[in-house]
């Protein structure tokens, strides 16, 4: 649709700056809300294309190789699952690998390492050709992972970590901070680990808005937040 531009009305009063400091754009709040701005979280197994249980890893002085995968992913990863690793110099080749019982160690708030021992039985001259320092790509069979799911547009992010606004009455939201996991920019949703349930309802349009609208109120000493 092409953009017209709208004439002021010479006899308009302008509205002196002090009184719009702190006010929130009204018209786009009211436009978000005639499009249907919320939607419900959604609990669904992973597309064929993003069932991949793929990570970088690196192989350590101890001839471990350390791999790095996300939250969610590492729960479908079982103790003496099989996998392969790749060097990225020769991707061509891969060595029989299984994860090893050591527990997780976490790398950010999305992802973790997990540790990996060549597989003797399978790849008899692997402790020879894998040196330490070396980098690559482990990757393990694809599995179906069901999840809990929300649009990546519904997330905001903020120093503190990731939060949803997330419906707690008609047009009544609260900021409810998340754990997030994989975010498939593609399919346009994110993994969330933590901080919702199924079937809850987040706003997922014009987040921004609503989010700073919520704020100002909170500037403004509002006990509670409803959509205008």
């Amino acid at each position: 649709m092409a953009l017209e531009t709208l004439a002021r009305d010479p006899a308009a009063k302008s509205t002196p700056q002090s009184q719009t400091a702190g006010m929130s754009d009204m018209t786009a709040v009211d436009n978000v809300r005639r499009h249907g701005i919320i939607t419900f979280v959604r609990k669904r197994s992973l597309l064929f294309d993003t069932r991949e249980l793929r990570g970088p890893a690196w192989i350590d002085r101890d001839g471990v190789i350390t791999a790095v995968f996300y939250n969610d992913q590492i729960t479908a990863i079982a103790t003496d699952d099989r996998g392969s690793f790749s060097l990225t110099q020769a991707p061509q080749v891969a060595f029989a690998v299984r994860r090893t019982a050591d527990a997780a160690v976490p790398w950010d708030r999305s992802t973790s390492r997990i540790h990996f021992r060549p597989d003797a039985v399978r790849t008899a001259l692997a402790p020879a050709r894998l040196q330490p320092g070396q980098v690559g790509w482990l990757e393990l069979p694809r599995k179906p992972r069901e999840v809990l799911a929300v649009p990546a547009s519904a997330i905001v992010r903020s120093p503190e970590g990731p939060y949803v606004l997330a419906e707690v009455g008609p047009y009544r939201f609260e900021k409810r901070p998340i754990e997030i996991g994989e975010t498939f920019l593609k399919h346009g949703f994110a993994v969330v680990l933590s901080g919702l349930r199924a079937h809850e309802r987040v706003v997922s349009r014009a987040t921004f808005f609503l989010d700073a609208d919520r704020r100002l109120g909170m500037q403004a000493g509002d006990e509670e937040w409803v959509a205008p």
